[in-house]
């Protein structure tokens, strides 16, 4: 069951009130509860709960474990069971096998307050009906009345990035341009209700209401249509959209809204939809769409990319497409990395000696002018005026140059405990890259993190988000959401696509089932090593891969693939086009499937 009871902030000044009682056996009283100034117990110190309330939470969990639903609700109160009594039957439903272990458990009261509150840590293994596996580790606090019941239930959780039930990140942002600065960049969903705005433009656009679907669009957008070709494109334009239809239809399958981890609030929706017109000279035009709707800050949508197939589904050629790298314009592009000097770690280390001193002073020292004249003020204002304690532990670095670079990169993997002023605690498990100049000086860093994930204190993104719709909208996991999955199906994918490029049909066939579908159409091993040999070259260059599945199913997942294509036939025909695809991963990690959207770029014969 999960029931919220006490905050974040109380929780924290329980679990320092039990640390000094620990190292302290004399003092008899700890802590203290904020929050409310009018609440009779504020200010009041905490105490040492019963041994008899752990017994009944550990009942309660030793209930849970067996999947005994009726058992579990013995411990909890009335009020508690009519609450949550209903979720707690289905969980059990869709669980195979639970098994929550607790590694601490501190039982502590409130002095005036009429329950205990058991403090929980410990580490839980889920194995779901449907397939997925899933490991947690679980900070949990149970109020416990003085009658032995459980009157409410809180949970902080960390999801390990191994388990096959979900993940807050995945995939992988490359961009038509190789040097864009966010290139390699995971992707998360976007919260800014792009999905609910979508759905009522489908609605405004099914009732041929110009006025209406204009309004979801910026003053300007531009448009990237499914035959080739860009135009700019104006909100006061849309609302003649209709002018010579009669009738039109469209209808969404799917929605996924994600933007590229750590930037501004702009993403874009991925939308599979079919699309009827009919227009006034009783001509239809009916497609199966994948389109990309660019949301800007405002939360408009500042652009649209459409990629198109006929309905009939007919298969034409099995393309395939290579591994995205920097391009020929780097002059460091394809070069190797080899390893630097250890005292680039020392500085370093310098480096963080200083910011855990909150000493700029000390700190820009040791960097070059430009990062200094930028960072100044922004690092002097986190330290005086934000920060009360940093402690960042480094327990791993690799000094690392690219073979023909001046510059040293330093990787660094640390844990890192903040106190801000305002009294919060934050930890970050971090992954840095420092970059040293041969001078010796520190240019900067980029940074990943973990941090909380609970949307309503961070900005960088959700575990889950979009809708499933399907063909048929009856279907049982229609309204799902979408989660990351993460099973592999990137890097999978970019050794196929490398195969491919090498004209190794052997090595890429290995890969796919036998036989897959592509299109409907049915395609053996032996198929695609044919369509391989017809060919004089390949070139695909993959600009974004998002693996995703349907959040609380089997892991069998799909992999959209936006590249650029360019395949010649012996024959001297060239084919060359924007290509949309989804591959489908069954549940042994082999593409069963692939369906293709293609936007031609040029098609020449000789």
């Amino acid at each position: 069951m999960k029931l919220d009871y006490d905050s974040l902030p109380t929780l924290m000044l329980v679990a320092a009130g039990i640390f000094v009682m620990f190292v302290s056996p004399e003092v008899e009283s700890a802590g203290e509860r904020l929050g409310d100034e009018d609440s009779e117990l504020y200010g009041n110190a905490y105490v040492l709960g019963s041994d008899s309330s752990v017994d009944v939470v550990m009942g309660a969990i030793n209930a849970y474990n067996e999947g005994n639903h009726e058992k579990e609700a013995t411990f909890y109160t009335k009020e508690m069971n009519e609450r949550g009594g209903e979720f707690s039957r289905q969980w059990h439903e869709s669980t195979k096998s639970l098994n929550q272990q607790p590694w601490a458990v501190i039982p502590v009261r409130l002095l005036g307050d009429d329950k205990d509150l058991v403090l929980v840590w410990s580490v839980e293994d889920r194995v779901w009906e449907n397939g997925s596996t899933q490991t947690l580790d679980l900070m949990e606090v149970f109020p416990v009345n003085d009658n032995g019941k459980i009157s409410g239930f809180s949970q902080w959780r960390s999801e390990r990035p191994d388990n096959e039930f979900s993940y807050s990140s995945g995939g992988k942002f490359f961009g038509r341009n190789p040097d864009n600065e966010y290139s390699g960049r995971p992707l998360v969903f976007s919260n800014r209700g792009e999905v609910e705005t979508l759905e009522n433009l489908f609605a405004d656009y099914n009732k041929m209401d110009g006025e209406a679907v204009s309004s979801y669009f910026a003053n300007e957008w531009t448009f990237r249509a499914a035959k080739g070709g860009t135009s700019e494109r104006t909100r006061e334009g849309v609302k003649s959209i209709f002018d010579n239809l009669s009738a039109v239809e469209w209808i969404p399958f799917s929605m996924t809204p994600l933007k590229i981890y750590d930037t501004n609030p702009e993403s874009g929706v991925t939308v599979y939809s079919k699309e009827k017109r009919v227009s006034k000279d009783g001509s239809v035009w009916e497609k199966e769409l994948v389109e990309l709707f660019y949301f800007d800050l405002d939360g408009k949508i500042s652009g649209v990319e459409q990629f198109q197939r006929d309905l009939d589904g007919q298969a034409t050629t099995i393309e395939t497409a290579g591994i995205f790298e920097p391009g020929e314009e780097n002059e460091l592009s394809g070069n190797s990395y080899v390893l630097a000097d250890d005292k680039y770690m020392d500085i370093v280390q310098q480096s963080t000696d200083a910011y855990n001193a909150r000493d700029w002073d000390a700190m820009k020292s040791l960097y070059r002018d430009e990062f200094v004249e930028n960072a100044a003020g922004g690092m002097t204002n986190y330290f005086d005026n934000e920060v009360e304690i940093l402690n960042m532990d480094i327990y791993s670095m690799l000094p690392v140059k690219i073979q023909g670079s001046d510059i040293t990169r330093v990787l660094t993997w640390a844990t890192e405990d903040r106190l801000f002023k305002n009294g919060q605690k934050e930890r970050h498990n971090l992954f840095e890259i420092y970059y040293i100049d041969e001078e010796g000086k520190l240019g900067g860093w980029n940074q990943w993190y973990t941090a909380n994930p609970d949307p309503e204190f961070t900005s960088h993104g959700l575990p889950e988000g979009g809708k499933f719709i399907g063909r048929n909208p009856e279907n049982e996991y229609s309204g799902r959401p979408f989660v990351f999955s993460n099973r592999g199906e990137v890097e999978k994918l970019e050794s196929m696509l490398a195969l491919m490029n090498d004209m190794d049909a052997d090595g890429a066939s290995e890969y796919f089932t036998d036989p897959f579908t592509f299109n409907n159409s049915e395609v053996t091993h032996e198929n695609l090593k044919e369509l391989i040999a017809g060919r004089k070259s390949q070139n695909w260059d993959a600009w974004a891969m998002i693996p995703i599945k349907i959040k609380d199913t089997d892991p069998q997942s799909g992999l959209v693939v936006w590249s650029t294509a360019k395949v010649e036939s012996k024959e001297g025909n060239v084919w060359e086009a924007d290509v949309s695809e989804t591959y489908f991963f069954d549940l042994d990690g082999k593409i069963s499937s692939v369906t293709q959207y293609a936007k031609p770029l040029s098609l020449t014969e000789d």
